[in-house]
């Protein structure tokens, strides 16, 4: 095979041994994008095929390939950066102030909200899991979606995940749907009326 390695070095006559890559090598004396041409022509019919590389080029080379996508990409990281910490002030001006809105003087404290620790831990939904076909006509909502019934922890003994939610009736066992945590019982004291 020949090989035109694109910066004007004599065609060098080549031979294939099974591997391009450690014998195939060459190096250029300045950067920039060259085209290297390899043409087979011992077969019949001739077989050419090229390749453009490009030599030394970095991220801050403004002729380089990468220039444009590294420029961009650090323009989007520190717009995204500055959004991330930056404080959107509430429309209307700055509040909490003491006189109202807009006027200056020294923030109000604002009272911390009290963290509520609940016990136990969340019934599974995936144990309590029905459809809305299991589910009695008018029964009630038991609990909030985002306030799930708790399965208490008894110190020193094993916590049954899968354990079965009672109705906070008494009357039967709960069953989970997309709407929420109702009674399967369909004479529950609870039903609607």
């Amino acid at each position: 095979m020949t090989v035109d390695w694109g910066d004007g070095s004599p065609i060098e006559q080549r031979n294939y041994g099974g591997s391009f890559a450690g014998d195939w090598t060459h190096a250029y004396a300045a950067e920039g994008a060259y085209v290297i041409t390899a043409t087979e022509a011992l077969c019949p019919g001739t077989n050419v095929d090229t390749l453009t590389v490009t030599v030394g080029s970095s991220l801050l080379d403004p002729s380089g390939p990468l220039f444009m996508p590294a420029v961009v990409g650090v323009v989007l990281g520190i717009v995204g950066v500055g959004l991330a910490n930056g404080k959107v002030p509430p429309a209307g001006g700055p509040r909490g102030r003491i006189g109202g809105p807009g006027a200056g003087g020294p923030p109000v404290p604002q009272p911390r909200p009290r963290l509520r620790l609940l016990e136990g831990i969340p019934a599974s939904m995936v144990a309590h899991l029905v459809s809305l076909r299991d589910i009695p006509m008018r029964a009630r909502l038991q609990f909030p979606v985002m306030q799930p019934p708790r399965i208490g922890i008894v110190p020193g003994q094993p916590t049954d995940l899968w354990e079965d939610v009672p109705c906070q009736h008494g009357c039967g066992k709960l069953g989970y749907t997309v709407a929420g945590w109702f009674c399967r019982n369909p004479t529950c004291p609870g039903r609607g009326r």
